[in-house]
């Protein structure tokens, strides 16, 4: 993770670099018990809003993935090509309205978003730089 200064982190809402990450968990994004989240489209319109709309925060990289847990209450999960994009991702996102709820938008470690979603294991950050 590259050094950040700890008014940025502090900004952020994190208190060490360590926390952030490459992807993001968005909570209250839905109810799944409500009548729009049993339509056959719900959540794959959902995910592509999402992507859609984290893409255009992205400066530095890309989405690489995103999904709607549909057996959570409301959690969609991004995987981003950059920390620095997921950064101000969660930072845009957190505490803005989507549905009439309110959006908590956190870092998760990279680890354990690709046991939850193993095809997004597969869609790896691209290493930039001279690799040694």
């Amino acid at each position: 993770v590259p050094q950040m200064d700890d008014a940025l982190l502090q900004q952020l809402g994190g208190d060490r670099a360590a926390d952030l990450s490459n992807c993001m968990l968005l909570k209250g994004m839905f109810d799944r018990l409500s009548d729009e989240a049993a339509q056959p489209s719900f959540y794959s319109d959902l995910e592509a809003d999402v992507a859609e709309e984290c893409s255009r925060l992205a400066t530095a990289g890309a989405v690489l993935h995103c999904a709607a847990d549909r057996w959570s209450n409301g959690f969609v999960y991004v995987k981003f090509e950059s920390v620095r994009d997921c950064v101000a991702a969660v930072s845009r996102m957190h505490g803005r309205f989507f549905a009439k709820q309110r959006i908590i938008a956190q870092h998760m470690p990279e680890a354990e978003y690709d046991r939850k979603w193993p095809p997004a294991k597969q869609k790896r950050p691209e290493r930039r730089g001279p690799q040694t």
